[in-house]
């Protein structure tokens, strides 16, 4: 039987304000953040969430006084695993 190997990947918001976060497009490099991600806001947006509950990822970064808000229309859950932090 043969595993392939999954890496975790840094994914960088892109998208504009008001952009869906499962929009492929919204991220560099491209595709929709998936568990085990790291990913980062450098800019102040809203980002609509219409992802299944928890996402879950590494971490999230917000650099550059980054102002994000997350909206949804039902509950949502983020689910981290990192415990380190960024400096």
């Amino acid at each position: 039987m043969h595993f392939a190997s999954a890496f975790a990947a840094v994914k960088t918001w892109i998208g504009p304000s008001g952009g869906n976060w499962n929009a492929a497009a919204n991220w560099a490099p491209a595709g929709i953040p998936v568990a085990g991600d790291d990913i980062i806001f450098n800019t102040s947006v809203n980002v609509v969430i219409d992802a299944a509950s928890p996402v879950s990822l590494n971490s999230i970064h917000f650099i550059n006084n980054a102002d994000v808000v997350f909206q949804t229309s039902a509950t949502t859950n983020f689910r981290l695993f990192s415990t380190a932090a960024l400096n």
